[in-house]
């Protein structure tokens, strides 16, 4: 089944800026959904 409620956000960080500034590559892992969402949130107003 393929999930059809799935955004892909842009960002003003690339990934290669934000692996550069972490010092290690990027992860992908999922979150529950109402957490993601305020995650989600929090990143994007504060980047």
């Amino acid at each position: 089944m393929k999930a059809t409620n799935i955004v892909w956000h842009h960002s003003k960080v690339t990934k290669e800026d934000r692996q550069k500034l972490n010092g290690h590559k990027s992860v992908v892992f999922l979150l529950d959904r109402v957490f993601h969402t305020l995650l989600n949130y929090i990143l994007h107003r504060f980047q």
